[in-house]
């Protein structure tokens, strides 16, 4: 069974156009998505403060988790805290979790059978296009061609598993930089601060 981690496909670009022309940028509650993330955010942080919380005193971070802005979509988030849940409530008392560990195999078990719809019209997906012409010369119509022959998990990993700030910000960081030699690692690495900074833990900066 797919398990549907959407985004608004041609609705998401005209919100994030809207809200680039209205000086918006940035500005995480101009999102269309935020109410979502900030109902998903509180949820993580409910789950993590239970498990981080020492003996007698309340989780010391509340507060900076529910503040936090991680990367994430709502429905992604969802699904790695229902993960992150049911992991740490196996735990035997005297194990000691890697939270990165487990967030990255949460991770994984999201993105398994995710169908991110129809995305191909999203503001990132333009963006990759676009860079593909550019730099390799590879047009817009095969690129789209090849993006949907890719399975739900892997369009999932490139869309849908983020909000819609953290696409504008990839999408930027395509649209901006110069080609390279290596334009694979080069498009890779716009993914990297959404990727590393996709959910909020104890340790984060």
């Amino acid at each position: 069974m797919k398990h549907p981690i959407r985004t608004t496909g041609a609705v998401a670009v005209a919100l994030l156009q809207a809200i680039g022309s209205a000086g918006c940028k940035g500005n995480v509650a101009a999102y269309a998505d935020a109410p979502r993330l900030g109902t998903a955010q509180k949820a993580w942080c409910a789950v993590v403060a239970k498990h981080e919380a020492t003996e007698g005193e309340p989780f010391a971070h509340l507060a900076a988790c529910e503040r936090a802005t991680p990367t994430a979509s709502a429905e992604f988030l969802a699904r790695v805290t229902d993960c992150y849940g049911r992991a740490r409530d196996g735990e035997s008392t005297d194990n000691q979790t890697d939270l990165g560990l487990l967030v990255a195999q949460c991770t994984d078990e999201a993105l398994i059978n995710a169908d991110p719809g129809e995305v191909s019209a999203s503001e990132v997906v333009v963006a990759r296009c676009s860079r593909m012409k550019r730099c390799e010369s590879v047009e817009v119509d095969a690129c789209l061609t090849g993006f949907g022959s890719l399975d739900g998990t892997q369009r999932a990993a490139l869309t849908a598993m983020y909000n819609l700030r953290a696409q504008h910000e990839i999408a930027e960081c395509l649209e901006s930089t110069d080609c390279q030699r290596d334009e694979d690692q080069a498009r890779t690495g716009c993914y990297k601060r959404a990727r590393d900074t996709r959910v909020w833990l104890p340790f984060s900066p």
